[in-house]
């Protein structure tokens, strides 16, 4: 085993194979299983990099898998890293899990110094439990740009126990948006596919107002039945409403200077991984989704009385 190997590793993620009728190869049974990875090219390289595990045992994409199989995706320890010193606003938090409220303007998970995960060893205390993660892992993410609820686990039981709550649409999260335009109904869903992989959101109008530039802006509350990369930004943009301040599925006219992406994790509920008992959060919206608001209608108002 190389040095690399020998370092700590923690397990980010564990996939159990189910209903396989078939012997199936690990590269292509596991494509879109691992939520870390949502790409082939991501797979192949954490394969390359023996970050894949099959079965405790370092795994190879040519190894045949069947029913029963534990598949397990690592990451060398964050106790690598030093700490980066952000302040985080913590919701909640026991022995096994915590909830944070996330800044926006910073990644959850990267190779920069500058992230959630390397800045959690500074605020959440190290789990008591036998199966204790050596530092707090993010269970999802939320985009760049995106503030507001993220869970942490604190255990290798709740990373793999939350994290098969969400492959199984079990826990419930609600955002707030404020786009451009109107929405074509008060409450509707999107069911358009992103890169070929089914994608449903669910919506519902809060406000709409007039604004100067454009038709409307329209403050709206969504969830995300099913978890794809940037899916509730596409859906917005693909309806002819991008989410105010997003570059890449809006267009410059669409930002703010300083005032980043219009979007919020606001609610949270899902079941304790340890207690079963239910768990709900909700955040107030932001301070700026109002504001901007408020100022484009006076704006508006202004402009048109004139």
């Amino acid at each position: 085993m190389n040095d690399q190997n020998m370092q700590s590793m923690d397990t980010l993620e564990i996939h159990t194979v189910e209903n396989l009728e078939t012997p199936e190869r690990l590269s292509e049974y596991l494509i879109h299983k691992i939520k870390a990875l949502p790409t082939g090219s991501s797979l192949r390289k954490a394969i390359k990099r023996k970050q894949i595990y099959l079965n405790s045992e370092i795994a190879n994409s040519g190894d045949w898998l069947q029913s029963g199989d534990c598949i397990e995706y690592r990451e060398h320890s964050l106790l690598n890293h030093p700490v980066f010193n952000l302040d985080i606003d913590i919701v909640f938090e026991d022995d096994f899990l915590a909830v944070i409220n996330k800044p926006p303007g910073i990644e959850v998970r990267s190779k920069q110094f500058k992230s959630i995960e390397n800045a959690l060893r500074g605020h959440l205390k190290i789990s008591g439990q036998n199966d204790a993660l050596p530092s707090p892992r993010a269970v999802h993410r939320l985009d760049y740009g995106t503030q507001g609820l993220l869970v942490i686990a604190k255990t290798r039981t709740a990373l793999a126990k939350i994290g098969q709550a969400f492959e199984a649409k079990e826990v419930k999260k609600n955002y707030i948006a404020i786009v451009h335009g109107e929405l074509p109904a008060t409450k509707g869903e999107f069911q358009t596919p992103i890169e070929m992989r089914t994608a449903h959101s669910i919506f519902e109008v809060i406000s709409c107002s007039p604004a100067l530039k454009g038709a409307a802006l329209t403050k709206v509350l969504l969830e995300p039945i099913t978890g794809r990369t940037h899916q509730l930004r596409i859906h917005l943009s693909q309806a002819g409403c991008p989410i105010v301040g997003d570059l890449k599925y809006g267009s410059p006219e669409n930002t703010l200077k300083g005032k980043g992406l219009f979007l919020a994790s606001t609610h949270l509920n899902f079941k304790h991984p340890i207690s079963n008992n239910e768990l709900q959060f909700n955040l107030k919206v932001p301070l700026k989704f109002d504001s901007f608001l408020n100022r484009e209608h006076r704006r508006w108002k202004k402009y048109n009385e004139e």
